[in-house]
């Protein structure tokens, strides 16, 4: 079996666009029997309502190797615990450091640093369908 891994972000997608000679690469490829597999540093949070979903994503590895999925099923996912999610965010609050983590479920950022988040990453609720969901 042969199989093509590939990046994101101006690799086959540049300002959150795909070039059509791509579309047409990824299905000679998939014609071709070849499998492919998104690896990114990207949460799938930040994946989802991008052209990436238009390649037909089964097989991903995210968030820097953090998730793993084949066939559209999570086969392997790290995090971090309640305890060491607290000890990062109380430490980056007390010296008022700006963060954002990424997880499967969600993007969480430092209260206050919402507005400067939604700036640099853009979602519409016509992507997530809420108003709640983007809160």
């Amino acid at each position: 079996m042969k199989v093509l891994f590939y990046d994101a972000d101006g690799t086959v997608m540049t300002k959150n666009k795909i070039p059509d000679r791509t579309y047409e690469a990824f299905r000679l490829l998939k014609a071709n029997g070849i499998l492919t597999v998104l690896s990114t540093g990207r949460s799938l949070p930040s994946i989802r309502s991008t052209p990436l979903e238009d390649l037909g994503l089964t097989n991903c590895i995210t968030a820097a190797g953090g998730c793993v999925i084949i066939n559209n099923q999570i086969v392997s996912h790290d995090y971090l615990t309640e305890e060491q999610r607290d000890e990062i965010t109380d430490y980056f609050d007390q010296y008022h450091v700006p963060y954002n983590i990424e997880c499967n479920d969600g993007l969480y950022t430092r209260i206050g640093e919402k507005e400067r988040q939604l700036k640099r990453m853009p979602i519409t609720l016509k992507e997530t369908g809420s108003l709640s969901e983007v809160e």
